[in-house]
């Protein structure tokens, strides 16, 4: 009888955990180029942050930035780069979409 109720509850609890990770939400991410408007050259080094938080990237020397693990949600993208004026950008990003967002 022991036996039968300890195989019941890791059955159960087996059966809750699996539920929940189906339930669970997936972070997206969010990736594109930092270019200049008027030479469309790369902004290497660009610092692109989601306003509020502390997730963000800086663009390689290709003007590439990706930021991962993204929870889904609506935000302000704020790219800043010495000389240059900051810009600011609504973004959306839903469970476990990959958003593509160039800037110029």
């Amino acid at each position: 009888m022991k036996y039968l109720s300890k195989f019941a509850v890791v059955s159960f609890l087996f059966v809750l955990l699996l539920i929940s990770s189906l339930h669970a939400q997936t972070n997206g991410s969010i990736e594109g180029y930092v270019l200049d408007s008027q030479t469309a050259e790369a902004l290497p080094g660009a610092n692109v942050q989601l306003q509020g938080t502390s997730i963000g990237a800086a663009a390689d020397i290709k003007g590439k930035y990706v930021i991962h693990q993204v929870p889904p949600g609506e935000y302000k993208l704020v790219i800043t780069y010495i000389g240059y004026h900051e810009v600011i950008l609504d973004v959306s990003v839903g469970e476990g979409e990959d958003v593509k967002k160039n800037i110029t």
